[in-house]
């Protein structure tokens, strides 16, 4: 399967635009980022949870998503996955876990065809693969709107897993269930748990598969030109991006 390349403010702003238009049905649709980069939290201190020096020595780029979470790297071998689901008029909204618990199912039952293993949800959302505590291999946040939730993820299919710890400080707010673990004994990439190497494209049929199943709509490439303004005066703005740094 194809997995469009673009650019994370492009990308970011293109769902962000969506999640407000709204959905006639639930979808998902892939991409990867054109470069290496990080991806904080809309409430996170970027200066904390990032190694902002090694960002500026190897030229990445930083960027605020508006939705929660945890810093997160994107780049070669990271398959980013949004899923967007219609909130009904005048009806009750699912909560924040129940949300997640129903529309990461299909991503944990196609890593665990993948994989071969059992895949759980910890903390949060994270997910998970092995006995145990288990290990982090896809990382998720959460954008609610009035007509559509977003639930986006970035998976390690076959990430250079050095970089989290070149990028990446030990979060600021962790998890219960990982212990104090630092990036590489926290975090594992599909490819290793399969024993072999897998592309993005890979896992992402068989994620597209999963959703197919469920009768979620596999959304074609997203336009380059959407939410244009949106990225320019937001999501390219780097005083958005490092603004709690900055106060």
């Amino acid at each position: 399967m194809n997995v469009e390349i673009l650019p994370v403010a492009a990308a970011l702003a293109f769902g962000e635009a969506r999640c407000a238009a709204g959905v006639a049905q639930t979808e998902i649709y892939f991409w990867q980022a054109d470069a290496a980069a990080v991806a904080v939290g809309l409430a996170q201190n970027a200066a904390r949870e990032v190694v902002a020096e090694n960002l500026r020595a190897d030229g990445v780029r930083l960027y605020r998503r508006q939705s929660g979470g945890g810093a997160v790297l994107l780049g070669a071998g990271i398959l980013c996955f949004e899923i967007l689901t219609p909130v009904v008029a005048g009806g009750d909204a699912p909560g924040i876990r129940e949300s997640f618990q129903t529309l990461l199912a299909p991503v944990g039952a196609a890593a665990a065809k993948i994989c071969g293993q059992k895949v759980m949800m910890s903390g949060v959302s994270d997910l998970t693969v092995g006995d145990g505590a288990g290990k982090k291999f896809c990382g998720t946040a959460q954008l609610r709107k009035r007509s559509a939730i977003l639930v986006h993820g970035a998976l390690l299919a076959a990430a250079d897993l050095a970089l989290l710890s070149r990028y990446l400080r030990y979060p600021s707010v962790a998890p219960d269930y990982r212990a104090g673990r630092a990036h590489g004994d926290f975090c594992v990439a599909l490819s290793t748990v399969a024993g072999r190497q897998l592309t993005v494209g890979e896992v992402a049929a068989a994620l597209a598969a999963e959703a197919r199943q469920l009768n979620w709509r596999v959304a074609p490439p997203m336009s380059p030109v959407a939410a244009e303004k949106l990225r320019r005066e937001k999501y390219d703005n780097e005083d958005w991006n490092w603004r709690r740094e900055r106060k």
